[in-house]
């Protein structure tokens, strides 16, 4: 019985893959030159939170100063959530070509910081980094389009680590593909579950109107994810789009930051109220569980799950690899498949049982 049982969750695991790598399949990543002969009008404003971050900033404010975006149209507004170190002296010296605010946050917390400075942005449109990231020159361009084309009310966008070599790397570029894949698919598909705050947009009078209680005020972080519940539950999941515009981030300085980083992540699920996103996540994590259990009591039947589930795996990951041009980790997938399991169990395990302290 166990073994039949089994199979049927490999199966639906291998059918959910599957279904990704089939929507992105059909919605390929535009490389049309619109943005040419695009006359921009729309005024925007640019959040950016941050706690300590004295060391990423000067990255962050470089890649600002090559945003290709009317310079009357763009406020920056950097909120300082009690850092310690010299973030404020970094963006003290800043010269940037927009207009740009240095706020200092009165409450403690980002998600109280960002509700702060949301009183201080001006436009039509707001959009979301943070400071230990990089934009491309387009990025705000892109944004801008997409609220064009399509009227709705949020916009997600890929988040992609910096590339460096070995298999450490290689595993979390892997494991962040995976999220940025489903991430994507989902919103395609109308059934959005996912979101990352380094790379979002709002309209401007939506997200003013949220109040503390619609975005959890009681969790220190997470506002992206419980944003995207709220919109979704209220107007359906055609109003959130998706913008093929990274922004990049480095990778955890170890496996122990990485592990950290998942799990403080991972603490926020059992908030989480949308259907689609639970189930995402109980199959995922069962999948993985029953994997790792398998060890233990039988491993040639071990190796059929591992092949049931690292085959879809490669197929979706290999295309997420080609479309974000991170094709370097995917010498480590099997390296990296062996591992990921054992990972995600105990992550999931941990985040639920003890206590996450939250950066910033």
């Amino acid at each position: 019985m166990i073994y039949a049982l089994s199979f049927l969750l490999f199966l639906a695991y291998t059918a959910l893959v599957l279904w990704c790598w089939r929507i992105l399949f059909t919605h390929p990543v535009s490389t049309s030159n619109r943005l040419s002969e695009a006359f921009f009008t729309e005024r925007i404003s640019l959040i950016v939170p941050f706690k300590n971050e004295a060391e990423n900033l000067p990255l962050l404010l470089q890649s600002i100063r090559q945003i290709n975006y009317p310079k009357e149209l763009l406020t920056i507004i950097f909120i300082d959530d009690h850092s310690t170190d010299s973030s404020a002296e970094v963006l003290a010296l800043a010269d940037l070509p927009f207009e740009f605010m240095r706020l200092k946050a009165t409450q403690k917390g980002k998600k109280l910081a960002v509700q702060e400075a949301l009183n201080y942005a001006k436009g039509e449109r707001v959009v979301y980094t943070d400071a230990d990231c990089t934009v491309s020159p387009d990025w705000i361009a892109e944004l801008v389009l997409k609220f064009r084309e399509n009227a709705c009310k949020m916009i997600l966008g890929p988040v992609l680590y910096t590339e460096k070599p070995g298999l450490l790397n290689a595993m979390y570029q892997l494991d962040f593909l995976a999220l940025i894949g489903f991430t994507e698919a989902s919103v395609y598909a109308n059934r959005p579950t996912m979101a990352n705050a380094a790379n979002m947009a709002f309209q401007m009078d939506f997200r003013k109107q949220l109040a503390l209680a619609d975005l959890r005020a009681d969790i220190p972080s997470g506002d992206d994810v419980f944003i995207l519940h709220y919109l979704k539950r209220t107007e359906g999941g055609q109003a959130i789009d998706f913008v093929a515009s990274p922004v990049e981030t480095a990778a955890p300085d170890s496996f122990l930051d990485f592990l950290k980083q998942r799990i403080r992540w991972g603490s926020k699920a059992s908030a989480y109220r949308d259907n689609d996103t639970q189930i995402l996540s109980w199959l995922i994590f069962a999948t993985n569980f029953v994997l790792v259990s398998s060890v233990f009591y039988n491993w040639k039947f071990t190796l059929i799950l591992f092949a049931l589930k690292t085959i879809p795996d490669y197929i979706l990951l290999r295309s997420l690899g080609y479309r974000w041009n991170r094709k370097r980790a995917l010498k480590y997938f099997l390296l990296s498949s062996l591992i990921y399991p054992f990972y995600l169990v105990l992550t999931a395990i941990l985040s639920q049982t003890t206590k996450v302290k939250w950066k910033g």
